[in-house]
Parts: C-alpha cells; structure tokens; sequence
C-alpha cells in the first residue's frame, strides 16, 4: 500500500496539474491554478506571489528592501542602486542611500555647495567663525588668512610686509610722516630722513624700535633743506644731507661740520692748534699755520741758496710763509753753496772733493770710479768675483780687466789660445773649450769614416779635431769605407778579388810561389827593339789570380807594377808587352810605353825594361816570388834566333822545369808577318 502511494506521488509530481507549462518539480507553486508559476509574469504590491519566487511582493528591484510606499525603506523601489545600504554619490540631485539629506551637503553642516568653500569640513561655511594665521579659509569669504586687516598685504610675520597687520592704515603703499613715531609706510625708518643711518638728536621716539641698526646724533637730517652751517664755503663741493653724520668723513676747508663732532678743526687740517694761513674760515678769518698738511710746522724755514743748486746754506736759515727775496729753498746741508755741483744729490766723482756732501771724499761710489780686480796668477786679467770700485788702485796685484776665468793660472786668460787637451780647459776663457771653441789649436785632422771600421776616407776631405768624434779617423788609408771589411788593419781574403788590406794588392800573402810563371819571351824580334818584346804569363792553379800589384822585375833593377784589375783566370794566359803597336789587343798590358793606347797600362811605365839576353826575370806579390826565370844563363838554353819567341814546353808548364832550360824550345807559329810566336794561346813548339 505504502509503494503504491510513492509511485502515485511521483507520478502526480511529475505531471502539470494546470497546464500552465511548468509542474511542481518545475517550480509551479500552485499547479492547480495555472495563474501561478514560473513563466507567468508578477503583479507587484497585491500581496500574491504570481512568479512563485518566494520573493517580498514589495521589492520589485530584488535589492533586499521593501517600497516605502508599503512600508519599507527603499525609496525607489524600481531600481536597485538605491536603497538605504547603497553608497550615495554626491552632488548628482539623486538620493541613492535613501536618507533624504540635501545631495549637495556632503557634510551636513546645512550649507549646500558650492556656498560651502569645503563641503568635507563640518566646520568650514560661510557661518564659521573664521580663525586667522592658520592658513584655512573657515568662513569661506575668500580673503587671505593672513591680511586680518584687509588692506591687501600679508603680515611680516608670515613672510608678508604688512608691518601692523591690525591696522589698514599701515601698509608699504600708505602715506608716512617724518618724525610722528609711526612707521606707516612699513619701511622700518621714521627718523632717518636722509637715510644716512642716524637720526636727529632731538628726534622724541624710540628710534631702536624702527631700526635696531641706527644710531642717534645725525645733525643735518631734511635733504629738501640746506641749513646755513653747511653751505660749502671756498669753492669746496657741496655735501649732501646723507653725507653729514657722526664719524663721517669730513672734508677740511669747506665749512660744513660733516661728522657732527662739533670740533672746531675745519681750517685745522694737521691739528696743531693753528688754522691755515691761506685758507679763510666761514668769517673770512686766516690763521697762522703756513703749513697745515704738518703738525710739526707752522712757520717754512728757509735756506739761502746761493749756488742755485736746490739746497741752501744750513747757517743762514730764516722762518716765514713766503720766501724771502732772492734765491732761497727749504733745503738746507749744502756744504758748499757756491758750486752748484756740490749738494746732498751731487754725483760723487774722482778728484778729491766731497761732491754728495756726505763727508767722505773719493769713497767707492764714484760715478767715474774704475773697477778693479785681484790678478793672483799676475797674467793681466783679474778674478772677475773680486770686483771693487775705487777711485785708487786697491793693491799692488789689482788690474782693471776682469775677465781672467782661472785666476790660479796664468796660461789662462782671454790672451791666450785655445789649445786641445785632455782636461777640456777653456784657456782663452771664451766659455768654450777645445772642439767648442771656434779655432783651438793642437788639433788632430780626422776624415770620414762612413763604415765604422776605423779608418777614413781621404777622398771625402779631413777636419780638425780636439777629440775625434764618431764616425771619423786620424787614419785615412782606408781604400773601401763602404765595407768595414776593408781596411789597412783587415786580413787579406784569399777568395775574394778585393785589396782587402789597402795595401794595392789583392790577395798578398795568399802565395807560396809557382801560382804565376813566365811561359813565352819575345826578346829579340825582327822588328824595332823593345817596342816589339813581350812576356806571357800562365796561372797554373786552378782558381782565378787577383794579380794586382804584381810586380816585374828585369836583371834586378828594371821593374813594372801591373794594373788594378789584372785578372789572370785559372789555367789561362795573358800577356804583356812593352806596347801594343805590333800585338794589339792581343796585348793584355803594357808595361814599356803606352803608344797605341788599347791595352791597360800599369800603375808605373819603365821604358828602360829590355828582354835582350841575356836576363833574368822575377815575379813576385807582395814581397812573395812566384817565379824567377834566366834565360842564357847556361849551355841548355835554346840558341837565340831573331824573330822566334822562347816557349815553355806544353808539359813543362810550372815553375820549377821553367828554371831549366832544356824545357823551352824557340817558337815555329807566326803571330805577326814573319815573327813567330803564340802570344797568349799556348806553345807552338816541343823541348
């Protein structure tokens, strides 16, 4: 029974009893009456609840408060902003919080904005009490906190320049009057009209309250008036009211008392008691004082001057203001006053008076006096350092030139010649010594030496010198002074063709002897003798021969220097001859005479050499024989034919078979018409 009551309630509930749309599971608050449900639409304030929300039938804006007409609080009940929790926005003419206050007193002290200047403030409105310096604007009329008076100035106090802020009619621009102890104006001065900082003595207010920094006692106070004791009197500018005050300064002679002393000083300039002679006062009235720049004087004393020199007789002094008649001065001492040369300012001279009047004759100073100078090494120049001025000669040693620069040495002096030395002494004293002096003498002539090696080069031309300096030698034998390889202190190169010693021989020293033989003579030819002899030379080493400087000698004395540049290749010929007229160019050098003039000549012509047997020929490089040869000199010698040169045999081509004369044979080539020969290509012949 209960199950089927549950399945009947479930079915009921599920079903819409009026039709209307919606059940009661659905929200249908009353399904048998179909005005009730969710989709019908309310009908606010009858009390029913048509929508069936649960909701109050009287707060139709669902804002929580009920309509005040209905006896709630919301006071528009058609829209939820307004109720009494909603927050009330000012100055809109709308009252969101439902108090019913006016919307334009936000602080509610019953003055609406914008009467009310802070509508935040309860206690600002136009009905405050307003309370003054506190920089707040209380009774909102817009003035100033700081003017109570109202005259359009703020207090000094509060950085204004009202100076009586109480009072409108004290304020900068307000009219003021001299004297009345009121400061109107607000310019801090009411007895000071010159504005010199003083004020009258009779002014009868408390000045100090104007102006701590005056002070009391000004005796001419009114610029607009000028009081007769202090018109300018004597031409004297006329000062002005500000000018006049106590310890002011105060000009002599114009009459005006400008320091307010009261002190009769004004034609008392020195203050000795005694008025000007020559400046009246303000009653016409002179005094006696002829100098009142001078307390100590009050009458000139004057000195006859008789010479006319400025300076007078010291025992003919008179007292006056004026000079008496004639030539008188105020300068006295004069110890001779009749020579105008001699006074206190005269130049002292040599010649024995006192001058300068100082009662010294002749003494050092003497415009004329000469200089003298102690001469200890007696050498006629004194020390400059011991300088003295003197009208006589002070010492024996004392000379009058001081221009010795070692007075310990007589050798020294500007009389003397600058001589080169070790020491660097300047002896002609000129401030420079040896190489710095312009013509020291001693010197030693040097010449550039451009490669370093110690020797110059004569060819670039010398200079003298105290000391050499880099860079140039006292020796200029050098041959090469682009090459510090070169030189007369350097070792021969045997492998170079240079004169490596400058000794105008290559390769000196690099012999033993054999390395140059005679091959061939042509010592008795058809032709014209000796222009037609001729020797030819063979290298029998293997390397090329630097023969310059080989020398020749015949039978001892006659003797021929080859040429710079003789080279004789290895295994190779050349020849030389006494000229090249018959040979040539065939001719390699000629030792003889130079006639033709197409071969290198020697560095020395003998034309006394003569290849007629019999000879002996030797040469030799420095000093070094490299072969001696004697033709004839016994019975092995071929017999000499006219016309034929001798020739060493083709395999007997050295120094030592050359010695022998089976080795040679007489030539069967022509060279020449019908000489025979073979000048520098080899023997013709056999032994």
């Amino acid at each position: 029974m209960t199950l089927l009551l549950l399945g009947c309630l479930a079915t009921w509930s599920s079903l819409d009893g009026d039709g209307d749309g919606a059940s009661f599971l659905e929200g249908d608050c009353d399904d048998r009456n179909p005005a009730f449900g969710p989709h019908v639409p309310e009908l606010w304030y009858d009390g029913v609840d048509q929508d069936c929300d649960g909701g109050s039938d009287y707060d139709a804006d669902g804002d929580g408060f009920d309509a005040l007409l209905y006896g709630g609080e919301d006071c528009d009940d058609s829209r939820p902003s307004y109720n009494p929790d909603a927050l009330e926005h000012w100055y809109d003419g709308r009252d969101q919080d439902c108090a019913g206050d006016d919307d334009y007193d936000a602080d509610l002290d019953g003055t609406p904005w914008p009467e009310d200047c802070n509508d935040q403030d309860f206690g600002i409105n136009p009905g405050a009490s307003e309370t003054w310096y506190d920089g707040i604007d209380q009774d909102c009329d817009g003035r100033s906190d700081y003017d109570i008076d109202g005259d359009g100035y703020l207090a000094t106090e509060f950085g204004g320049s009202d100076c009586k802020d109480g009072d409108p009619e004290v304020h900068p621009e307000a009219p003021d009057s001299w004297y009345d102890c009121e400061d109107s104006n607000c310019d801090g001065n009411d007895g000071d009209q010159d504005g010199d900082g003083y004020v009258p003595n009779n002014y009868a207010c408390d000045w100090t309250l104007f102006a701590a920094h005056m002070g009391l006692g000004d005796c001419w106070d009114a610029p607009s008036e000028l009081p007769e004791d202090f018109d300018a009197i004597n031409g004297q500018p006329q000062p002005a009211a500000s000018d006049v005050y106590p310890n002011a300064p105060d000009a002599v002679y114009d009459g005006v008392d400008a320091d307010c002393s009261g002190r009769g000083t004004e034609f008392d300039a020195d203050a000795d008691g005694e008025e000007s002679a020559s400046i009246p006062d303000r009653d016409a009235h002179l005094g006696v004082d002829c100098n009142d720049a001078d307390p100590a004087v009050i009458e000139f004393t004057w000195y006859e001057d008789t010479d006319g020199d400025g300076y007078g007789d010291p025992s003919s002094a008179t007292s006056s203001c004026e000079a008496p008649s004639g030539s008188w001065g105020m300068l006295s001492d004069d110890c001779d006053d009749t020579k105008a040369a001699v006074n206190p300012d005269g130049t002292e001279v040599c010649g024995g008076e006192d001058e300068d009047c100082d009662d010294s004759v002749d003494e050092s100073g003497a415009a004329n006096a000469p200089t003298w100078y102690d001469d200890a090494d007696e050498d006629d120049y004194g020390d400059p350092s011991t300088a003295q001025v003197s009208c006589t000669q002070p010492a024996d040693d004392s000379v009058s030139n001081g221009d010795d620069c070692d007075d310990t040495d007589g050798d020294i002096n500007p009389g003397k010649s600058e001589l080169c030395d070790d020491d660097d002494i300047d002896e002609d004293c000129d401030g420079l010594s040896d190489d710095r002096d312009r013509e020291p003498e001693l010197t030693t002539e040097a010449w550039p030496d451009s490669d370093g090696d110690g020797y110059g080069d004569r060819s670039h031309g010398s200079l003298a010198f105290c000391d050499i300096p880099s860079g140039m030698s006292a020796d200029a034998s050098d041959c090469n002074d682009d090459d510090a390889a070169i030189s007369p202190g350097a070792t021969e190169d045997c492998a170079s063709d240079d004169d490596d010693d400058c000794n105008d021989i290559v390769n000196d020293g690099c012999y033993s002897g054999g390395e140059i033989i005679l091959a061939e003579v042509q010592h008795d030819p058809l032709g014209a003798e000796p222009n037609q002899h001729y020797i030819e030379l063979y290298n029998t080493t293997s390397v090329d021969i630097y023969a310059d400087g080989l020398r020749i000698d015949v039978d001892g004395s006659s003797w021929f220097v080859a040429p710079d540049g003789l080279v004789i290749t290895a295994q190779d010929r050349v020849v030389l001859c006494y000229s090249d007229t018959i040979l040539g160019s065939t001719c390699s050098y000629v030792y003889g005479s130079d006639i033709n003039g197409s071969s290198l000549a020697g560095s020395t012509y003998n034309d006394t050499i003569d290849l007629q047997s019999p000879s002996t020929l030797t040469l030799s490089i420095g000093g070094t024989t490299l072969d001696t040869v004697s033709w004839n000199s016994d019975g092995s010698w071929p017999t000499a034919v006219e016309g034929r040169s001798l020739e060493l045999g083709p395999t007997l081509q050295n120094a030592t078979d050359n010695d022998d004369g089976s080795s040679w044979c007489l030539a069967v080539a022509a060279y020449t018409g019908s000489e025979m020969g073979s000048p520098g290509i080899g023997p013709s012949c056999l032994p």
